[in-house]
């Protein structure tokens, strides 16, 4: 097969995949994760919500939409925290700050979905994991995600490798 490109008559360069536009999407990675998991510990625990993207360039930039579903504190005052770190432990974003479920007779707070959007800057060409990470701040109860049994929202994560 014999194909023939026309190239216009003008000056620039020509953008490849080894010479991409600055602010174009590159690669795109999404994972979805429906599990419900609940942790006590007051230590930061993975929640099992991960995805990784493999930068082409260490100048590229990576968006990272990361999505709760379902999550949850159980127990009076129970505090809880989620946030997104790469596997490295950097911490990237917040997803929620402080979820709280005070004693009014309530016995699980929850709420359907939080997303997270942020700009990361890994500057490598490895592999680059994201986690969603939680904690009980305060509190006895239990926090979780994708508490909502059979119609629990999924939670995951959205990774746009951006030329810089």
């Amino acid at each position: 097969v014999t194909a023939t490109l026309t190239l216009p008559s003008s000056t620039g360069t020509l953008l490849s995949t080894a010479n991409p536009q600055s602010g174009g999407v590159i690669q795109v990675v999404q994972a979805t994760y429906s599990t419900s998991t609940a942790f006590s510990s007051t230590s930061y625990a993975t929640t099992g919500i991960a995805a990784s993207i493999t930068p082409k360039f260490s100048t590229s930039k990576i968006l990272v939409i990361a999505t709760a579903g379902g999550l949850y504190t159980s127990g009076p005052s129970t505090q809880a925290n989620f946030y997104v770190r790469r596997g490295d432990g950097t911490f990237v974003g917040v997803i929620m700050d402080a979820m709280q479920l005070y004693a009014t007779g309530v016995t699980t707070f929850r709420i359907p979905t939080c997303t997270m959007t942020k700009l990361d800057s890994p500057g490598t060409t490895s592999t680059v994991t994201y986690k969603i990470v939680m904690n009980r701040r305060t509190g006895s109860g239990q926090v979780g995600v994708n508490s909502y049994g059979s119609t629990a929202p999924s939670s995951g994560f959205t990774l746009m490798e951006i030329a810089g």
